[in-house]
């Protein structure tokens, strides 16, 4: 079957959802599917799209206008797709309803999370959760990257024939356990003095990731076990300023270290002994599964999607959320218990590659796609 697919996002920001249409479009390349990306900012996104030769439409109008949704009709009018796949608020929002005379185009929509995390100022919540809902009957079917986005679903009268559980999957290769020299210069840039233990964490920095629950964690440990760790924090994002200015107070300047946002994820990751979770919320928790397939033993906060694969001291060490003393306490354990460290390194490892593949989550949405055409006739 030959499809025509397109992809619309906001991408004015790099996190989970962009990293998941560029993995999943690298997978359908090779297959018979046409895609196409429609974004809504020409950032680094966009920019990532074009160096690996994916179609690409920016539609640049800025936040709401109006320009927008006819830019977004025309497009689409033309294009003519079989799949319109939507992810975000304001993709799923504007293109439900430029999308409304296309009836024979499937609308699917991929929810990467939850939107009471995702919007942590009251007014911006309400606004977001006033146009999903408002628009969202115009969606023929979902797919939730865990199971528990898929609970919400159905709990907000979604019909279980409408919603499909894929998750993300990573690329195993990349994210793998193996020899590293630019991992270990970083490392060794990053230990300075000594031989500390490196505790890494990656993400977008957002409230919902829990970072400054991190930091807390982090002043806890320096405090109690002054050298003996160093502390790294990747990625960028509207809380690092406030963040920033946490660490000073703490006295923590000289452990911890902002790297900002980096490519070379897979090596910095390789670089760490130790990854570290605080999310508040988490639709899958891409950033632990590509910890967990790089071998490195992790400390996770037992929320969201994570339950659909880490298990307590099998292959990850689980805390409460919002529990800096927790988060501690499980960074110490993988310092001082190595034997237990390698265990949850070596499971993690072997899950990740058996459970969460690029290939894998390619022939399931592949799958997908051909269904809901099917369905939808």
């Amino acid at each position: 079957m030959n499809l025509r697919v397109v992809h619309i996002i906001g991408g004015g920001e790099f996190g989970g959802a962009e990293e998941h249409i560029i993995d999943l479009l690298k997978q359908l390349k090779n297959s018979q599917v046409k895609c196409e990306v429609i974004c809504f900012y020409d950032s680094l996104f966009a920019e990532l799209l074009r160096e690996l030769d994916i179609p690409v439409l920016v539609l640049d109008y800025g936040r709401f206008d109006v320009r927008l949704l006819f830019g977004l009709s025309k497009a689409l009018k033309e294009k003519n797709p079989d799949i319109i796949h939507t992810h975000g608020v304001k993709a799923n929002f504007f293109t439900r309803i430029a999308a409304r005379k296309l009836k024979q185009s499937v609308v699917i929509t991929t929810v990467h999370s939850l939107l009471k995390y995702d919007y942590s100022h009251p007014v911006s919540y309400k606004l977001a959760s006033f146009l999903e809902m408002t628009t969202r009957a115009r969606t023929d079917y979902f797919i939730a990257v865990s199971n528990k986005i898929k609970e919400q679903l159905l709990s907000e009268n979604r019909k279980p024939s409408q919603v499909k559980v894929i998750h993300h999957g990573i690329d195993v290769e990349e994210f793998s356990p193996k020899e590293d020299n630019e991992a270990e210069l970083l490392a060794s840039e990053w230990k300075g003095d000594g031989d500390p233990f490196i505790v890494g964490s990656v993400g977008r920095i957002h409230p919902v990731k829990g970072f400054s629950i991190f930091i807390d964690a982090c002043a806890q440990l320096h405090n109690e076990y002054p050298g003996r760790f160093r502390f790294v924090l990747i990625g960028e994002g509207s809380e690092r300023e406030a963040l920033e200015e946490k660490v000073e107070k703490y006295g923590l300047s000289d452990v911890f270290l902002f790297a900002g946002f980096r490519k070379d994820i897979a090596t910095c990751l390789r670089a760490f002994d130790g990854y570290v979770n605080s999310s508040l919320s988490e639709g899958l928790g891409l950033s632990v599964m590509e910890a967990l397939a790089t071998g490195v033993p992790v400390v996770t906060t037992n929320v969201g999607g994570i339950k659909d694969f880490a298990r307590h001291k099998e292959n990850s060490y689980v805390v409460e959320r919002s529990n800096s003393k927790q988060l501690a306490e499980g960074i110490l354990r993988l310092q001082e218990d190595k034997q237990l460290a390698e265990q949850l390194a070596k499971q993690g490892v072997a899950d990740m590659r058996e459970r969460f593949s690029q290939e894998r989550m390619g022939k399931e949405t592949l799958e997908y796609y051909q269904t809901c055409i099917e369905e939808k006739q």
